[in-house]
């Protein structure tokens, strides 16, 4: 096992990258079996955050903002073109940099967009999901195409359709585990955040009711007769 630890660092392990480009006297089966399941376990990790958190966007657009699946389509094709636009970067990116540098963009990128998301009210709209969907889509190709090129790097040419459809399984089971987490805090939190939402709006407070997107006279009228100063 030594082999593995001299080769492990902080970005190589972050990025997949260890244990997968010793010196070649120095892979043991050992070695090469604890690097095979960190490079499954890494493409787990990626589809939970990136299945995960993509599919919010069509769950805020659709519950919502009320958009139709047209109108969710089209919104989100600015992912699609960032795409288009980051794959030649990210492949060049991917032949001149180490891999854990490039995954390190990529998660950058990743988590920029998803902090952008932090600022979301539920009036945002289209101009506003422009930034976060840019910075989303540009990193998916800097996260998946190095950890896929270093995953099969020392694989013979025979074991690379099997390896390539494995990593592609547990990267979609990540994204099934991800969407599904998803899935369960939507239908638990409703609840609790209607609840505080409405003890706010009964207690008068104007910056409750602009996030939510009530009228000033509403909420003054509905506080008069309620009798509540409103703070």
């Amino acid at each position: 096992m030594r082999c593995c630890w001299q080769w492990l660092g902080p970005g190589r392990f972050a990025s997949g990258d260890a244990c997968t480009r010793p010196k070649r006297w120095s892979i043991s089966p050992r070695c090469a079996r604890l690097a095979s399941r960190l490079r499954a376990s890494s493409n787990f990790i990626l589809g939970i955050g990136l299945y995960g958190s993509i599919y919010l966007l069509p769950l805020f657009l659709g519950f919502v903002r009320f958009h139709t699946p047209l109108e969710i389509g089209e919104i989100m094709t600015v992912m699609g073109a960032s795409q288009l636009v980051a794959a030649p970067l990210a492949t060049y990116a991917d032949r001149r940099l180490p891999a854990h540098w490039v995954v390190a963009i990529g998660f950058g990128l990743f988590a920029a967009g998803s902090f952008a998301n932090a600022f979301q009210t539920p009036t945002t709209d289209f101009t506003g999901l422009i930034v976060p969907q840019i910075l989303r889509g540009a990193a998916l190709l800097f996260c998946i195409l190095p950890v896929t090129n270093v995953a099969l790097d020392e694989l013979p040419s025979g074991a690379l359709a099997n390896a390539s459809g494995l990593l592609n399984f547990m990267r979609n089971v990540g994204g099934a585990v991800g969407i599904g987490i998803v899935d369960t805090i939507v239908n638990v939190r409703p609840h609790d955040i209607a609840t505080r939402v409405l003890n706010e709006l009964v207690a008068g407070k104007a910056a409750m009711a602009a996030f939510v997107g009530v009228p000033k006279d509403l909420l003054a009228e509905s506080i008069s007769r309620m009798r509540i100063p409103m703070t």
